[in-house]
């Protein structure tokens, strides 16, 4: 076990955090005997990469609803209580807490909701993801004390995304979608075994709910790199497991960048998936960058391809670089293109005699046309052409 409690205890930031007036008031909760409290999870991970957060996740060793009642007095915020399962939420104007019963779970079959008992620390750490998410930092009692059975932190120092046990995407397959998820936001890579075992139990996918892979995908649209991500997805096929679960449901409020990753990882989607009125723009817009990624995919001409992306918004564009490889050089042509200045302004035509009609725009763009694929590279060659162009 790695141990960084001195370096976590003189560590500013975790000395500001203990300053906090929820973690004081946390700290100062009375415990029954033999009870603990920790820090875990994703906040120590986001910690050690000096990243910040907002969530913080605890877990409560012993009597928690006695623990839990006892905080939610001492504090002011939105309380959600799940008494069933040990689990409770406190929101306040700066950060969400949430509280869980340290617990030890059993998957009774691969991709089914686990069922779970109450465990010590080690054995929650042992339910979780991945090692760099498997790591805690005991509040009390004293001393504060730096958790990490499974080397998570090494695996930080590394970045790598490391499942905690072979049977861990069987017992549940998400597991698969947040690894590329970690992967992209951290610019990770995926340990050499456990992308090996994702490619071995890539199937039980197929054991999940439609919503649990919704939940799923609607997490990745709220990331950064959620293009990439889907980039990532569709090179292990995942798609095609999933090609006939109706993805998106009537009446469910659905982004415009969500609609785009479900549509892309799920190509039949506009069909088979049925659509709210409020989403047909965005349905209309998907349906319009397949069209012109085919465009893209048959044109030679410089210019062409100019004006076709020209069309679509900046990440759209990025998006459709990442999705589609083959067509990476003719974006970064594009992008380079736009940088040129152009040759000549609608000044320039008013010098020349010419009154403001249609025809400036059709001259201009001509120009254009003409500058992006270098068949002229001056001024002077602009407005002798045009010059002949008016003569005749």
């Amino acid at each position: 076990m790695v141990n960084l409690r001195r370096a976590l205890v003189s560590n500013p930031r975790l000395n500001r955090l203990l300053q906090r007036k929820e973690i004081k008031e946390l700290v100062d909760v009375p415990l029954p005997k033999g009870s603990r409290i920790y820090l875990v999870g994703g906040y120590i991970r986001d910690f050690l990469l000096r990243r910040k957060s907002h969530d913080i996740d605890l877990a409560i060793e012993g009597d928690f609803d006695q623990i839990f009642s006892r905080f939610k007095k001492r504090i002011s915020g939105k309380v959600v209580n799940y008494a069933t399962f040990q689990t409770g939420t406190i929101v306040t104007d700066r950060l969400r807490l949430d509280f869980a019963r340290t617990r030890k779970e059993s998957y009774p079959t691969p991709g089914a909701l686990p069922k779970v008992v109450p465990a010590d620390i080690y054995e929650d750490l042992r339910r979780r993801d991945f090692t760099i998410n498997a790591m805690a930092v005991r509040l009390k009692p004293p001393p504060l004390t730096f958790i990490d059975p499974y080397n998570g932190y090494q695996d930080l120092k590394r970045g790598w995304i490391r499942i905690l046990h072979e049977e861990s995407f069987r017992d549940d397959p998400t597991r698969i979608f947040r690894a590329y998820r970690y992967a992209r936001r951290f610019s990770f890579a995926i340990e050499p075994e456990t992308k090996s075992l994702i490619k071995r139990d890539l199937h039980f996918i197929t054991r999940l709910t439609p919503e649990r892979i919704i939940n799923e995908l609607d997490l990745i649209a709220e990331e950064k790199e959620w293009y990439r991500i889907i980039r990532d997805l569709k090179n292990i096929s995942i798609y095609r497991l999933i090609a006939d679960r109706p993805l998106i449901r009537r009446g469910r409020g659905v982004t415009e960048r969500k609609l785009f990753l479900h549509a892309h990882l799920k190509l039949n989607i506009l069909e088979n998936g049925p659509i709210t009125v409020s989403q047909l723009k965005s349905a209309k817009e998907i349906k319009r960058v397949e069209r012109i990624v085919a465009e893209l995919k048959r044109i030679k001409k410089r210019s062409a391809c100019y004006r076709t992306l020209s069309r679509l918004e900046p990440t759209t564009i990025e998006m459709i670089k990442e999705l589609y490889p083959e067509l990476k050089t003719k974006i970064r042509q594009f992008k380079r293109d736009v940088l040129l200045k152009p040759l000549i302004t609608g000044s320039d035509l008013l010098n020349l005699g010419l009154k403001p009609s249609p025809l400036f725009r059709r001259i201009l763009d001509r120009i254009r046309v003409l500058q992006v694929d270098r068949k002229i590279r001056s001024k002077k060659e602009a407005m002798q052409l045009i010059g002949q162009w008016i003569s005749s």
